[in-house]
Parts: structure tokens; sequence; C-alpha cells
């Protein structure tokens, strides 16, 4: 009886929650007031996701299907690079994540270069507001395409202001333009979602993300919102906060999600690089341990950095020294009484 103990509570803890919540609903004063009909219901959706869950724990106790360094296939091809992952699995209780060792012919995980962005430009601002900046973005987008001839793409991370500042210029420059919602941002909210149904860092909670992602991935965005609604209904969830937020976030954003049509245009769809940018030009600079920065101080710094970044460097110091020349030495010394102030004498 102790080595039965000591599995189900350390092996079986998720199944043991699901038995345990389930049992104690029933003995609930609520629940004793249902009708035969909202019973049967309410056992038959908490006891199937209770099997889901023992079904998910025993695959685990298989360990992740190891057959050693080497794989040779029934292709005959031998795969040496191995990576545990977590795999979907459909069932009949529902959809269950396990993990396994998956093999492969090459280190998929290296993969290929990254392409690298061409033209880049970036730029930051303390001092100028964020109307000025949207406006400067679609100024640059108009020096180097003035006939639009290219599709325009714009990634934002959802942040309702500059959403509404991008939709203001768009309409004003009569311009095609599609608004892109940056996914990892999603992501994030999926993750919110997931610890209303499974432990925060649970396979169980990887698998809930990974399906309704890819759901997402197809533009089903609104689908996904009502499902997990939905479900946190049909399982009493209590703590629905999470449900609720990402929800909404899906729904009302809908028309930026719809990530297929922009995959198939071969649009972006996240904003790592931006970030990174972000994080490179103003965060390891400004947020240094122990600066000061006067806004003024801080802005030129800024914009010095974006000009580093965009690989302007060389172009802008030569502009620099000659407007340096014309500003302060060739109109000067033109003027011969400005050298007979200096008590100096022009040579010819």
């Amino acid at each position: 009886m102790e080595a039965y103990s000591l599995l189900t509570e350390k092996t079986f803890h998720g199944s043991m929650e699901k038995f345990l919540d389930l049992t104690t609903k029933l003995q609930s004063k609520q629940v004793n007031k249902m009708v035969l009909s909202s019973l049967e219901t309410l056992i038959e959706t908490d006891g199937r996701e209770l099997l889901r869950v023992m079904l998910e724990e025993h695959l685990q106790l298989r360990g992740p299907a190891d057959v050693g360094d080497v794989l040779e296939g029934s292709d005959s091809v031998v795969r040496r690079h191995r990576r545990e992952r977590s795999i979907g699995i459909k069932t009949i209780f529902g959809e269950i994540a396990i993990g396994r060792m998956v093999y492969s012919k090459e280190d998929i995980l290296k993969g290929s270069p990254a392409p690298k962005p061409q033209a880049k430009r970036v730029w930051a601002s303390l001092e100028r507001s964020a109307e000025k900046v949207v406006g400067d973005m679609f100024a640059e987008a108009d020096r180097r395409d003035p006939g639009q001839r290219r599709e325009c793409g714009i990634l934002v991370d959802g942040q309702g202001h500059p959403l509404d500042l991008i939709e203001v210029e768009i309409d004003q420059r009569k311009i095609k333009a599609t608004i892109v919602l940056d996914l990892i941002h999603v992501i994030e909210y999926l993750w919110k979602a997931s610890r209303s149904f499974h432990p925060e860092g649970s396979l169980g909670g990887e698998g809930w993300v990974s399906r309704y992602l890819g759901m997402i991935l197809e533009g089903k965005a609104k689908q996904v919102a009502a499902a997990m609604r939905r479900s946190a209904t049909c399982q009493g969830i209590e703590n629905r906060d999470g449900v609720e937020v990402c929800a909404g976030y899906l729904h009302n954003n809908a028309e930026y999600l719809r990530y297929d049509e922009y995959l198939a245009r071969g649009l972006p769809i996240a904003s790592g690089v931006i970030e990174g940018a972000c994080r490179h030009l103003v965060k390891d600079r400004m947020d240094v341990t122990g600066a000061r920065w006067s806004l003024k101080g801080a802005e030129a710094v800024l914009r010095l950095r974006s000009i580093h970044a965009s690989h302007d460097w060389e172009e802008f110091w030569t502009f620099h020294e000659r407007s340096d020349y014309e500003r302060n030495h060739r109109l000067h010394y033109a003027r011969p009484e400005r050298l007979e102030q200096a008590s100096l004498r022009l040579v010819k």
C-alpha cells in the first residue's frame, strides 16, 4: 500500500487532482440541485477530462521512446541527431501532449542562416510625440516607394494607441497597407489562459497552447476565443480571468490575426527582430547602471545610435563635416569684415 500511495502521488498527480475536483463537485449543494441531464453532462465532461489526463500521465510513464544515439528508419536512412520534444496526440478523450525523442538526419536546430533585413532604418525619440514618430514612419515608406508598387505590411504589438495612429495615417494618406498583430504577444495571452486549465509548466498546458495556436495560425482566432470560453464554462472553471482576457483580445483583434493569409503572402508575423532592435538601440545604452539623462541629452544619443544602427554613419559624418564647414568657416571667411574682426589677413 505504501508503494501504491507513492506512485499515485508522484506519477498520477494530475489525475488525482481531477478526480478529487469531480468528487468534491458531486458533494456540493449546487450539484445536488441539478436535474439528471445537467448532472450527466457534468460527469461526462469532467470524467472525460479525468480520463484524458490519466492517459497522458500513463504514457509519460513509458518514457520518451529513446532507442539510442542512432536510429535507422525503414527507409534505411541513418538519423544521428536527436532531441526530446512535446508531441500532441489526438485521442478519444481529447488531445494529449507527451514527451518523445525525435530523430532527424541533420541537426534541424541549427537550421539555415536567417535572412538579414535589407535597407533597415531604425529610429527612436523621447522628445517627439507618438503621432510624429508614426508620421515619420509613413514618410519614410513614401520616400522608398512613392508609387506604392510594393506591398506594405505593418507589424504591431496590439497596443491600442499606436494602432489607432497607424489607422489614421493609412486613411489620411489613402494607401493600401496590411496591419499584422505580432504573434509573440498572442502566444503570451494563450499561455496566461492555459493556466486556468493546466498547472504552469505542465505538458498539458503546452499541448493546450499548441492546439489553439495552430488554429490561430489557420486564421480561426474568433473560433478559438469562443472555444476556450465554452471549455471554461463546461469545466466549471472559477478562476477564468486569463481566459476572458485572452478571448477578448483574440475577438477584438481578429481582423489583424489572419496569419494564414499573411504567411501565404510572405509577410512577417512576429516582431522578434523589432524587439531586439529596441533593446539594442534604447535599453543597452540608456539603462546602464548609474546613468542619469536629461531629455535633450538622451534624445541626442538616441539619434546618433539610430544613425549608426541604420548603417548611415559614414554618410552622416560626411554631411556633418560639410555642414560644419559651411556654418563655421566658409560663410565667415568669405566676408572680409569677419577677417578684420578676427585680426586676420586674407592671403591671395
